[in-house]
């Protein structure tokens, strides 16, 4: 029993790194672009202001909408953060933001569509909060990688089965070969932890 205490305690310390190397990417990747495209909005306004009003006035109008984008990505990741495990309400909501905050970063059509849910008391515990990571790591990697026009995240249950579906149109990748890469084998740790499987 001390043995496996010992090895819970390294997973969730594993665990909780992988996290906090998570949201390090994502602040570089996303708040900290729409923090330096404000700066250079900014500086271009107070450039024009006086000799060209119309310049200066479309530079403000992207300092606005790149705040909007990073308030957008600060509140998906304060999300990430919470303490209390999701519901599925929760779940839902936390879903919408993630995907939001990858159409603001991106550019990216994102379209999410969410079917008839167990309750809560049906699920293994901490069922909402690994299908919110599986699903952020997801959107991540097509973040980064995938370069798609297309994002469709679905999230519904069959009699026996809550099943949750990432597709984009992106350039792909074999999965054949990737091993571990890309976040798969973490999320399939987690999935595992609760009963589930991860198919690519």
């Amino acid at each position: 029993p001390q043995v496996l205490a010992h090895r819970a305690r390294e997973i969730r310390a594993a665990a909780g790194q992988e996290e906090r190397h998570r949201l390090a990417r994502d602040l570089h990747d996303s708040v900290k672009q729409q923090i330096f495209a404000i700066q250079t909005s900014a500086a271009t306004a107070q450039a024009r202001f006086a000799s060209d009003p119309s310049g200066a006035s479309g530079a403000i109008e992207q300092v606005r909408e790149s705040a909007r984008e990073a308030m957008a990505e600060m509140e998906a990741m304060l999300d990430q953060l919470r303490a209390a495990p999701l519901e599925n309400v929760g779940l839902v909501e936390a879903l919408k933001k993630q995907c939001e905050a990858l159409r603001f970063r991106t550019g990216v059509e994102v379209r999410v569509t969410v079917g008839e849910l167990p309750p809560s008391h049906s699920l293994p515990p901490g069922t909402q909060d690994v299908i919110f990571r599986v699903a952020q790591e997801a959107l991540a990697n097509i973040g980064r990688h995938a370069r798609p026009s297309i994002v469709t995240v679905t999230l519904d249950s069959t009699e026996h089965s809550l099943q949750l579906r990432v597709e984009d149109d992106g350039v792909g990748f074999d999965a054949t070969r990737s091993g571990g890469g890309m976040g798969l084998e973490n999320m399939r740790s987690r999935a595992a932890a609760i009963g589930g499987t991860i198919a690519v």
